[in-house]
């Protein structure tokens, strides 16, 4: 049974909802001004024009299209993309990746491949666990007779090793929550192969470092006005705010008003979603109790959430 019905987003006729007297009648006609829904909320958006506006009404329509096709595709990535690895990668769903400062210290291979055990198990439903490690505690030794300035008493150094475990927590936790299905679903698009995997797995740490980052020229805040709402930024390079600028089409970065609506992360490119915002949205989601709640594959839907300029 089917309860849909194609409605207007722009008025069919003279005085109705959101009428635009300068569309011709092939552009009123048209699928792009046209949202499927259902009975009442087609009643509902013709009798409050002044609440559900043309904006409102292409983000809903925006957003709906994007989280059919990645359910769609969540399942058909998975199977067409990972199951190949089921004979040559372990069958193990415990991690351990050793991090130096914010990087991780693997050798690419490694770090690849650990990619692809994470995407196995997601595949395969199995929980994935991670544990970061802090390799160079087992080379730092406490100074206390006071003959190298700065360096590191017994008291320091235990507060230094607690300081960079908690870190090493919340990016293991963002990691497992990256390779989870209720993240995988809304983010199947970008994850069709291994390098994506690979992107997004080494752009995590990073997330959590404080301004180290050489090069940035701009910061893009990333945010949801919808409940709950969430802020964070990433840090741009020349390069990357080129690519800002020619992926949404804007003459320069001030056009990027920091307004709810204006223009959305998924309209990025994939090599910088992957590499900056992602991370830094599960950097955000893991440092509050969000990224535990049941709506979770709501909250991460990036057509949700916004861009601007910080």
């Amino acid at each position: 049974m089917s309860i849909g019905v194609a409605a207007h987003i722009h008025a069919a006729s003279e005085g109705g909802p959101r009428y635009e007297k300068f569309m011709s009648p092939e552009q009123r006609a048209h699928i792009s001004n046209g949202i499927w829904l259902c009975q009442s909320c087609s009643k509902l958006i013709d009798v409050d024009p002044a609440r559900y506006t043309v904006g409102v009404l292409k983000n809903w329509k925006k957003q709906a299209e994007a989280e059919a096709l990645a359910q769609i595709e969540a399942g058909r990535i998975l199977q067409t993309r990972v199951t190949q690895l089921t004979e040559t990668v372990e069958h193990d769903e415990k991690l351990d990746l050793d991090i130096a400062g914010d990087y991780f210290v693997a050798a690419a291979s490694d770090i690849r491949n650990a990619a692809a055990r994470m995407a196995l198990a997601l595949h395969e439903d199995r929980p994935v666990r991670v544990l970061c490690n802090y390799p160079e505690f087992d080379k730092i030794k406490p100074i206390d007779d006071g003959s190298v300035p700065g360096a590191f008493d017994s008291v320091k150094l235990a507060a230094y090793r607690k300081e960079k475990a908690a870190k090493g927590r919340r990016i293991a936790a963002a990691i497992e929550l990256a390779f989870s299905k209720a993240c995988f679903e809304p983010w199947s698009l970008y994850l069709q192969d291994l390098d994506d995997w690979y992107l997004l797995l080494q752009g995590i740490p990073r997330a959590f470092t404080a301004d180290r980052t050489t090069g940035t020229v701009e910061k893009l805040a990333v945010w949801r006005t919808d409940e709950p709402a969430i802020q964070t930024s990433i840090r741009l390079t020349e390069a990357e705010v080129r690519d800002v600028l020619a992926t949404t089409g804007l003459a320069k970065m001030d056009y990027l008003a920091f307004g709810a609506g204006w223009r959305s992360p998924d309209e990025l490119s994939k090599n910088l979603i992957l590499d900056k915002v992602i991370p830094n949205i599960l950097r955000a989601l893991t440092t509050s109790e969000i990224g535990r709640r049941p709506e979770l594959s709501q909250i991460v839907n990036l057509p949700s959430w916004h861009i601007g300029r910080d």
